[in-house]
């Protein structure tokens, strides 16, 4: 059983065909003649504290939000002040985006997180006051107008980069050569890959960064969050649930699901981002009969607890998503204090 009466699961299919690839080069035209401007220092801007950047090559999740709070915690663990920047994609002043959500549930007032397009105007009160004395860049590796310390560019293990096209032919927002200006490269979700795709992801990298991955993680869920319990993964084992999401790699979540033990009866997925609403709880309604766990994610929980979910509520289930990281975690961390400790390169200033 699964819902079929709406649009089609995320993310939204590329372009095919010879349009597509039309497209394509004109997209790849206009990038590089942006990349050109940045590359010269045209319209960019220079904080006079460091400013870590997490940020990946593809359109959709890659694990972003939870390795922004790794780094956040790791940063607030030594002493340091650090605040998260973010676009704040899709947030209103009364609905904040979906990972801005996470990040205030997750840090509780423990740091300032900025939620606006223009990040470093958001930040510009904050340095004055000497509130802060680093920033972390939330999916920053495009947003070039604000100067950074260290760019970690983060990749999906399950989609590797070999015969991969760009927008809107294909899911990359910007050609693995790209990866060329990144100071750290973090591969995730790789226990999910196979060993002989890793060894092919690693060799794209190295020929593309200029070095191997600096780090590898695979994504685990830790324990589970309901309305009435915080229960461990065991119990998903053997239990029926339906799975409803609306990230940028929905598959690689139902697969966690069933990797957990769960039995997946039916699945209710949505494009990346999507606003879930009454329609979509209807449609839920008919899939659980009042009586099977939903499974989301947290990102997708914020949305949907904003609706009058009535009995549904107490069906929802949200794993606590943790990087488990099988190399290079050390270095990664020790590279960012690096950087966030460092007195920045003399600049001009605020501008």
């Amino acid at each position: 059983m699964s819902d079929s009466n709406r649009s089609p699961a995320a993310p939204r299919p590329p372009l095919p065909g010879p349009l597509g690839r039309l497209a394509e080069r004109a997209y790849l035209a206009a990038l590089a003649r942006r990349n050109q401007r940045f590359d010269a220092g045209a319209g960019v801007l220079h904080l006079p504290i460091p400013v870590i950047s997490v940020g990946n090559l593809t359109v959709g999740g890659t694990g972003k939000t939870p390795m922004v709070q790794r780094i956040a915690q790791w940063l607030l663990d030594a002493n340091l002040r650090p605040a998260i920047a973010m676009r704040g994609y899709r947030s209103t002043p009364d609905h904040p985006s979906d990972e801005h959500s996470e990040h205030l549930a997750c840090f509780a007032g423990a740091l300032p997180i900025i939620a606006q397009p223009d990040r470093a105007a958001g930040l510009r009160p904050l340095i004055a006051s000497g509130a802060i004395d680093c920033a972390v860049l939330d999916d920053g590796f495009q947003h070039r107008q604000l100067a950074r310390d260290l760019d970690a560019v983060l990749i999906d293990a399950t989609q590797p980069l070999h015969a991969a096209r760009c927008l809107p032919a294909g899911w990359l927002r910007e050609p693995p050569s790209a990866l060329a200006r990144a100071h750290a490269v973090v591969l995730t979700r790789t226990s999910d890959a196979p060993p002989e795709a890793l060894d092919a992801l690693r060799s794209a990298v190295s020929a593309h960064a200029g070095s191997p991955p600096i780090a590898e993680c695979a994504h685990a869920w830790d324990s589970l969050d309901s309305a009435d319990a915080h229960r461990p993964i065991e119990w998903l084992a053997s239990r029926r649930v339906i799975v409803a999401c609306a990230v940028g790699n929905p598959g690689a979540f139902v697969r966690a699901a069933q990797r957990a033990g769960a039995l997946v009866e039916a699945t209710l997925l949505r494009r990346d981002h999507h606003a879930w609403n009454n329609a979509d709880r209807r449609a839920l309604e008919r899939l659980t009969n009042n009586s099977l766990p939903v499974l989301t994610t947290m990102k997708d929980w914020v949305k949907w607890r904003r609706l009058n979910l009535g009995p549904l509520e107490h069906l929802f289930v949200r794993p606590r998503l943790t990087l488990q990281f099988s190399h290079g975690e050390d270095a990664l961390r020790s590279r960012v204090l690096a950087t966030a400790r460092a007195t920045p390169t003399p600049r001009a200033g605020v501008h």
